[in-house]
């Protein structure tokens, strides 16, 4: 599903370059299904001031979100967070562990630590999180420019990834987009080469 949602991010991107935000929050919607990359991202877009595409991610994620309620009811909806937050807590369900995770928690936890430090890492994730959406929030100036869209979408792509509490490689292959941009922006900008 990972490579569902590089799909849909370079389809919302050929929306984004035609100026159909909506339709860009559109197709981010319909990548809910990993929406701890979708989210972040989606929440970085808007607070660069694109309010139809949050608008659009809302609309096509909340029909996503009511599909799912009919198809589990009611019952097992409820269960779900639940049944993620034990996930999330015990390895023994299958998760990734922390420290081999291509994250910022992986970043802070893949180092040798005593158990007694979890908690403190886990608070500097989430403080470092917090830093790394503040930084993409200031750069909201350049994500306006057209001239810089495609880095400011790769810096959002890249601060996603990061902040997301349960990045796997194979999310990595979100990296296509970035890499694809940063090419394209050193191959034509004749002021790098100098």
């Amino acid at each position: 599903d990972a490579i569902l949602l590089l799909l849909i991010s370079v389809l919302a991107y050929r929306a984004l370059l035609s100026n159909a935000e909506f339709t860009a929050g559109c197709w981010l919607g319909a990548g809910i299904f990993r929406y701890h990359l979708a989210i972040p991202l989606v929440l970085i877009l808007a607070l660069w001031g694109r309010r139809k595409l949050a608008a659009g991610f809302a609309t096509v994620s909340s029909v996503a979100v009511l599909l799912s309620v009919a198809i589990v009811g009611w019952r097992g909806a409820l269960k779900y967070p639940a049944y993620m937050w034990q996930w999330a807590s015990a390895s023994s369900y299958g998760r990734t562990p922390p420290r081999l995770m291509p994250n910022l928690l992986g970043l802070l936890t893949g180092w040798s630590a005593p158990d007694a430090a979890w908690w403190p890492l886990q608070f500097a994730v989430l403080v470092c999180s917090m830093f790394l959406l503040v930084g993409m929030v200031r750069m909201r100036h350049l994500a306006n420019e057209r001239r810089f869209l495609d880095l400011s979408l790769a810096c959002a792509i890249l601060a996603a990834l990061l902040v997301s509490y349960n990045t796997n490689t194979y999310d990595m292959c979100l990296l296509v987009l970035p890499i694809v941009f940063l090419a394209e922006h050193f191959l034509t900008d004749p002021g790098i080469r100098e």
